[in-house]
């Protein structure tokens, strides 16, 4: 697929496109690598420093017994003797608290055979304890002495060394998380670092192409075909642009066809008009010469009117004329009429006489 087939608006929402994919990418994984790293520190926060905490715990609640049980060798009060027995007894119930808390959460098999160690050593050192009270009580105190000594002591340093064991095995898991999650970091990081390289290129070759196929489109420079279409909307027909056209569509290909149309338009229009101010001068030419024809044609108007007056005159007198003999005529018809009626009275008289005559005749 060729992008300079598409369309400007598909280029720019394509390149963008592959920039936003990419940064969902890098946001994802960053994503990722956040909850790993999360989850690392949530395992030694909720996981790996309560178990160092609660074996730390049982090693202080050890002392605290060790120093009671001492404290009850070193008195003859039985009211002290009985708050160091409360003392043990509050350290014992913390001890149990907290090996039952580490009996529940250790899951690995090192930690479960220190653990064991653990509960053991604390099973004959609760034995030992109880017998060394039982002791104390009585007011054996060399018996203590010896069973503290000789017994008791070698349990308790065999218990110390479990629960040392079992810290150190804590601590050592806390330092190997802490390592995974700073492995976690330095490989999130430099993916997220390698994924921001490969997206900045990305984007700067997406931009570059997007940028130059526009450019072809535009035929040069965007500031060159504002000037062009800057001089061409103001008329000026001769601005001169220093490309190189890369398509015969391009937008400054276009424009600098628009120029040269225009400018061929516009030399027509003023050939056209040379033209029209050439037939204008003949048309007024003509106009003054039918002006002076139509003051000739005016006085020879004015002359002929005279005489139509003139003649009118002459008519209305021949009218004149015409009426009175007219007139004349009427009264020669009148006088032809009564004559007429005189004579054919006269010729009625006539036949009378002749029928007088003829009778006269008969009789004769």
């Amino acid at each position: 697929m060729n992008i300079k087939n598409l369309r400007v608006r598909t280029r720019l929402s394509l390149g963008f496109g592959i920039v936003c994919g990419l940064l969902m990418l890098i946001a994802l994984e960053g994503l990722v690598s956040v909850n790993a790293v999360r989850a690392v520190l949530d395992n030694i926060a909720s996981d790996k420093i309560p178990k160092v905490f609660a074996s730390t715990s049982m090693i202080n609640q050890i002392d605290a017994i060790a120093i009671a049980l001492r404290n009850m060798m070193l008195t003859d009060d039985a009211a002290d003797r009985q708050r160091q027995v409360e003392v043990i007894n509050n350290s014992r119930e913390i001890i149990k608290k907290e090996a039952d808390y580490l009996s529940a959460t250790v899951v690995t098999s090192d930690g479960k055979a220190l653990l064991a160690q653990v509960l053991e050593q604390r099973s004959k050192y609760l034995e030992g304890q109880d017998a060394l009270t039982a002791l104390i009580l009585a007011d054996k105190q060399e018996e203590a002495k010896k069973f503290l000594s000789a017994q008791l002591r070698p349990i308790l340093g065999a218990y110390k060394s479990a629960v040392v064991a079992f810290i150190e095995l804590s601590k050592k898991q806390v330092h190997t998380a802490q390592a995974n999650a700073q492995a976690e970091h330095e490989q999130a990081r430099s993916l997220l670092i390698g994924l921001s390289g490969i997206a900045l290129g990305l984007a700067a070759l997406v931009g570059w192409l997007i940028t130059r196929s526009i450019l072809g489109e535009l035929g040069g420079e965007p500031k060159e075909a504002a000037d062009l279409a800057r001089a061409v909307a103001l008329g000026d027909f001769t601005k001169n642009t220093n490309f190189t056209l890369a398509s015969a569509t391009s937008l400054m290909s276009s424009l600098v066809e628009m120029q040269k149309n225009l400018a061929a338009v516009v030399s027509n229009v003023r050939t056209g008009a040379e033209g029209v101010a050439t037939a204008s001068a003949e048309i007024a030419q003509g106009n003054n010469d039918l002006s002076a024809r139509t003051e000739s044609q005016a006085s020879a108007l004015e002359e002929t009117a005279a005489s139509m007056e003139e003649l009118s005159s002459t008519v209305k007198q021949n009218a004149d004329s015409a009426r009175q003999a007219n007139q004349l005529a009427a009264n020669a018809s009148s006088v032809a009429i009564r004559g007429g009626e005189v004579v054919g009275q006269v010729v009625e008289t006539m036949k009378g006489i002749n029928e007088s005559s003829r009778k006269i005749s008969d009789i004769i």
